[in-house]
């Protein structure tokens, strides 16, 4: 399993329907077996004891190993614990009272509901965006079910994982896994809004996505901090009291609070929004409605699905592909059955005959994706749900505009709900990676140093 598989893997999982939490990525059994404890009740029960009384802990990883300890309670039914995890229940340190809750809750035989986040925090996110957005889309993730089963997940993901558990690649998730939360801390993210510029290429335009959820931002600053030392000082730059990391010429983050991350990233940094963001982060909101019809897309658009997107068909996007080019503007929006996602995608044209004709040009290329993934999924099973996905897409036309309907069924990934928007910003952003790696040849930076060990 190369590391590119890896960290695919977890964008996946983070992304999906699966944990929205980072140490829900790492199962307690392979996290203890890799701190060398055997989990017992009476050695985790220890081990929480020790972390509460200041004894010493191993580097920057003590948070992490006292939140495993609370949830690895839980999962033990250990009721000697109780009187430990009440004390915690308060806690005003990140995810412990939340873990601690969680734990109770098992122990005692309840459920405990996990946080998620409401639609007016997401609206929230969504004013933050700069003016000059042609795409805006957001999707909310499902709180998580808990810890997986990495063993479960990679033999249930064939070919396409890798080794399995018996050849190590077990390890290489879990290992790294647990040094990144040791970095960085626990991070659970709940919702990802994206704003896309109205005219993009390889000179121009920007991409704001502004991350939701809980983390450390002041930890995971440090962190970033420690990769980037020794470089150039162009690499940070404070911008209204707040703190941007550019780790390439290409993007930059800003770690606006414990609730939010939000990333920036363009072609040429001179061009990115970068002072507009900060100003919207310190402000509450942002620019974005200056676009009276971007603004009136977006408050039509049925937010109350978990995904929704809504376009402003600029000159760039409707020239990006033949199919798009008799399109003023789009909307996407989603609904959540008990055993599936449905997805209605309605695109608003400008001349009935263009519109006929880039209906007839989508019908016959879906047709070869049909085709394509079905064969795919002969191979490799775990396709299967996307290829059923695949052949569920429907699309009429009725005048000037076109419908698009497709079903998941299940409560599959993100992957598969992001789809629509994936292929929307394959055909909407032309190819710049040749660009791309011409500047990297020009101005690549020199390799990040190894991060220190936290202590």
């Amino acid at each position: 399993m190369n590391a590119g598989f890896g960290l695919s893997f977890v964008l996946m999982m983070l992304l999906g329907q699966g944990p929205n939490e980072l140490l829900d990525l790492l199962p307690s059994k392979d996290y203890w077996q890799h701190q060398g404890v055997e989990m017992t009740a009476e050695n985790v029960l220890a081990d929480l004891t020790a972390a509460d009384a200041n004894t010493p802990a191993q580097g920057g990883q003590a948070d992490v190993r006292r939140l495993m300890a609370i949830r690895t309670l839980g999962e033990l039914r250990c009721k000697e614990a109780l009187p430990a995890l009440r004390k915690l229940a308060d806690s005003k340190e990140l995810f412990v009272a939340d873990y601690a809750g969680r734990a109770i809750a098992a122990i005692e035989g309840r459920d405990a509901p996990r946080p998620g986040v409401s639609a007016a925090e997401r609206l929230q996110d969504v004013e933050l965006l700069p003016a000059g957005c042609g795409l805006v889309a957001q999707y909310a993730l499902a709180p998580g079910a808990g810890p997986i089963d990495l063993a479960k997940v990679l033999a249930a993901m064939g070919p396409m994982a890798g080794p399995g558990p018996q050849e190590g690649g077990l390890d290489q998730l879990v290992k790294p896994l647990t040094e990144f939360a040791g970095m960085v801390g626990n991070l659970r993210v709940d919702a990802v809004t994206i704003g896309v510029a109205g005219e993009i290429d390889s000179d121009k335009g920007f991409v704001v996505v502004v991350a939701r959820g809980l983390y450390d931002a002041k930890r995971a600053a440090a962190a970033l901090k420690e990769t980037l030392d020794g470089r150039d000082a162009e690499r940070t730059q404070t911008i209204g009291g707040l703190e941007v990391f550019y780790p390439d010429r290409e993007f930059g983050l800003i770690f606006a609070s414990n609730q939010r991350l939000v990333l920036v990233s363009g072609p040429k940094r001179e061009l990115m929004p970068v002072e507009q963001v900060v100003a919207a982060v310190k402000a509450g909101k942002g620019t974005l409605r200056e676009d009276k019809e971007l603004a009136k897309l977006i408050d039509a658009a049925d937010k109350t699905g978990r995904l929704w997107m809504a376009v402003r068909m600029g000159e760039t996007y409707r020239k990006a592909h033949p199919m798009l080019e008799p399109f003023v503007s789009a909307a996407l929006v989603t609904k959540e059955t008990k055993d599936a996602v449905e997805f209605s995608l309605l695109a608003q044209g400008d001349d009935a005959d263009k519109v006929a004709a880039a209906v007839a040009q989508f019908n016959g290329e879906l047709a070869k994706s049909v085709k394509g993934i079905k064969q795919a999924a002969d191979k490799m099973p775990p396709l299967q749900p996307m290829a059923e996905f695949i052949e569920s897409i429907q699309a009429s036309q009725s005048g000037k505009a076109v419908t698009i309907t497709a079903k998941f069924a299940g409560k599959g990934s993100a992957v598969a709900m992001l789809m629509p928007l994936m292929f929307f910003c394959e055909r909407a952003a032309p190819a710049t990676d040749t660009v791309r790696a011409e500047a990297v040849e020009q101005d690549a930076p020199p390799p990040p140093k190894a991060a220190p060990e936290r202590r």
